[in-house]
């Protein structure tokens, strides 16, 4: 529905923007992330927390903010959205550009709001929904891939993911990785 009313393209997060509270650069934080872009069309906050989602021992992500990245909108946040589809670059999170939307991931179950991946080419904040540990890949920290594996996935040893196309299907932890390193899963635009 969203894209629907903008053109074909998916909402885009704005990294050009200050994410700091209160900003330091004279910039407002970033106005719109997904999940405040689509809350009017989904018209239910409890839609974006898992009900599986054990990260917060104090009664799940409904007793506590459990999001690394949620502070724009008060609210927790169980799925993480591909990062570069938000990033607006290339006419990637363009609809009609997409060469094959069955196999692009939008949005899955996650360890945070923005979906990462590891330059080995797996989808770390994915298979790491569950998780208390790091997953922030994409920010050069490291990813251990031995402490990946089945309690970390949020769903069966696996996660939740919605493509492109708007098909959802699960997929096991070791199979959340990118189509240029043998998986299966187009996640940046250069994989098109």
């Amino acid at each position: 529905m969203y894209c629907q009313d903008y053109d074909e393209r998916f909402p885009n997060w704005n990294w050009g923007r200050d994410r700091g509270n209160p900003p330091v650069s004279g910039h407002g934080a970033t106005p719109l992330p997904w999940y405040v872009a689509t809350l009017p069309y989904t018209k239910n906050r409890m839609l974006y927390v898992c009900p599986s989602d054990t990260r917060c021992p104090d009664g799940g992500p409904i007793g506590r903010m459990c999001c690394e990245d949620c502070k724009y909108e008060r609210f927790p946040i169980s799925y993480g959205y591909n990062e570069p589809i938000s990033a607006n670059c290339c006419n990637f999170n363009l609809v009609t550009a997409m060469r094959r939307p069955a196999e692009t991931l939008l949005l899955g179950d996650c360890r945070s709001s923005l979906g990462g991946w590891h330059p080995n080419g797996l989808l770390a904040r994915y298979i790491l929904a569950n998780s208390g540990y790091d997953a922030c890949a994409g920010c050069g920290r490291g990813v251990n891939v031995a402490r990946m594996k089945d309690d970390y996935a949020r769903h069966l040893g696996g996660s939740n993911i919605a493509f492109a196309d708007g098909h959802v299907k699960w997929v096991k932890w070791d199979r959340l990785r990118t189509t240029d390193t043998g998986g299966t899963i187009i996640y940046r635009a250069n994989q098109q």
